[in-house]
């Protein structure tokens, strides 16, 4: 199994113009427990968890586990990112950070889900879970110069016939 997680520190700082860092860990990588990455390739399937415990390996809260992930390059990403965009509505997963600093100050019984899930770059009303599976293939990409409507920065897509599932 393989474990993937967003660096906010990173995030935070990107930009438009400027140069993509590599945003994304993967652990394990392929030549060291953990490998930094600018985009991620996965096979599927795959799920996207928002766990309140954290994630073991690094108590991230906000996580992917897959079978299998191969890390690309920042352009390939948004290659990858035109092309699917161009073949209809894919559909995007990326977490609300509004609902995620609203769950630092509440309750754990209180806290509420924060993995959005929309169809179409301009989907309104994003479903949200506190788990999402995805039965196909997958990009995890980070773009600050395609960055969604609702800003998120680094985000799933999928392409549109593939089958994506809330799991709470």
């Amino acid at each position: 199994m393989i474990t993937l997680a967003v660096t906010p520190e990173i995030v935070r700082k990107m930009r438009p113009g400027q140069v993509i860092l590599p945003s994304i860990v993967m652990q394990p990588g392929r030549t060291r427990p953990w490998e930094p990455c600018y985009s991620v390739a996965l096979p599927g399937p795959f799920e996207v968890i928002y766990d309140l415990e954290g994630c073991p390996i690094w108590g991230r809260s906000l996580y992917i586990s897959a079978e299998a992930a191969a890390p690309i390059a920042a352009a390939d990403g948004v290659a990858v990112l035109a092309r699917l965009e161009a073949e209809g509505r894919p559909t995007y997963i990326h977490a609300n950070l509004h609902r995620a600093r609203a769950n630092r100050k509440c309750a754990a019984a209180d806290r509420q889900p924060i993995v959005a899930i929309r169809r179409g770059r301009y989907d309104r009303k994003p479903e949200y879970a506190f788990r999402v599976r995805v039965d196909g293939p997958g990009w995890l990409v980070a773009c600050p110069d395609r960055a969604l409507p609702c800003s998120a920065k680094v985000f799933l897509v999928v392409p549109a016939a593939i089958a994506v599932a809330v799991v709470n």
